[in-house]
């Protein structure tokens, strides 16, 4: 079985698997509508598979695993392209400036991304978690990956923000890694 975790693709216009589903039985997509639509408190997702696999899936699923809130929340939400529309122009061209910029600060080494936000490298004598505390006396808040497999506690990963959130993101980071130089 393969399982694919599609929780960030709608940032993008890309192509997802989906459509592979049909002729793939082993393939079972993962979607969630807390990221891109901002649902964080709403529990909805749903799984994409082969109708085998969903029937199979189906016998084991419990009942009632979305309220009646969630379920209309995500069918309007589905329904307004023009909010589908209007992030994806937005992430676009946010994750863009903020990668740009990211790569003009002496110490840190961010890689390309498809998603709403960007990992970083320290390659300065600070840590993840330390470089996260210090940003988080600051307001800044970024995500320390010291715990992800196959990284270390050399990676931050800094959401795709508004412009001024992202300048001050830019801002506090260029700071503090400038007086460890």
């Amino acid at each position: 079985k393969i399982i694919l975790d599609e929780t960030f693709i709608d940032f993008r216009e890309e192509e997802s698997l989906v459509r592979d589903t049909t002729k793939l039985t082993n393939l079972f997509i993962l979607r969630s509508f807390s990221k891109f639509f901002g649902f964080p408190g709403l529990r909805l997702g749903c799984g994409i598979g082969n109708k085998d696999l969903i029937k199979r899936l189906e016998l084991e699923r419990a009942p009632w695993t979305v309220n009646a809130l969630a379920q209309l929340a995500g069918i309007e939400a589905l329904r307004d392209r023009q909010y589908i529309i209007k992030t994806h122009k937005f992430i676009n061209k946010e994750s863009q400036f903020l990668f740009k910029k990211l790569l003009e600060i002496e110490g840190i080494k961010p890689y390309p991304s498809s998603a709403n936000f960007i990992l970083i490298k320290i390659l300065k004598p600070l840590s993840s978690t330390q470089l996260r505390d210090k940003l988080g006396k600051g307001g800044i808040i970024i995500r320390d990956c010291h715990d992800f497999r196959g990284l270390d506690n050399r990676f931050i990963r800094v959401a795709v923000r508004t412009r001024k959130e992202n300048l001050q993101l830019l801002d506090k980071l260029w700071r503090l890694l400038e007086r460890l130089s």
